[in-house]
């Protein structure tokens, strides 16, 4: 990972500035934890909404929904999907080239939440088109902090959105 990673994944040239001029090592694979180059996470109190950078030709957006946090295009799923037993995720995956319509969303998708991880009830689309698709991952309901991880879109290996309580 590069310095310019760092800089795109923290938001701010001081932090990155600061570890390097730590002699600090910038997160990578393996034991210590997991790849961070493909990270972005937040505070569920700091929103619901996690977007990438646009790895690989594809930005992937995912919302995290709660009961104060519910888009309109995914109120409709609450009546078979209710909050309190499931775990939904809205998704918008965007590209300007490609075809994103042969991602299989509920293969390349699990959570990981206390150590265990979950695979999808299934994938519930919303707007599929081969350049922008909207849909909603529902996973067996579980509490933050939780990652929801996203394989093999556009080339990245894996992009992992991480809400903390």
């Amino acid at each position: 990972m590069n310095r310019r990673s760092v800089v795109r994944l923290c938001g701010s040239a001081a932090v990155a500035a600061a570890v390097v001029l730590a002699g600090l090592p910038a997160w990578g694979a393996g034991p210590a934890g997991p790849d961070r180059s493909h990270m972005v996470e937040r505070r569920v109190g700091d929103g619901h909404a996690l977007r990438d950078a646009g790895w690989g030709g594809v930005q992937i957006q995912v919302v995290h929904l709660s009961p104060d946090a519910v888009p309109s295009a995914a109120r409709t799923l609450l009546g078979r999907y209710p909050l309190d037993r499931y775990t939904i995720f809205l998704v918008s995956l965007d590209t300007h080239a490609g075809d994103l319509s042969g991602y299989d969303m509920a293969a390349l998708s699990e959570l990981v939440a206390a150590g265990k991880t979950y695979a999808p009830v299934r994938w519930e689309g919303i707007a599929e088109s081969s350049h922008h698709r909207l849909g909603a991952l529902i996973f067996p309901r579980v509490d933050l902090p939780a990652d929801l991880v996203i394989r093999a879109v556009g080339g990245v290996a894996a992009r992992t959105f991480r809400w903390l309580p």
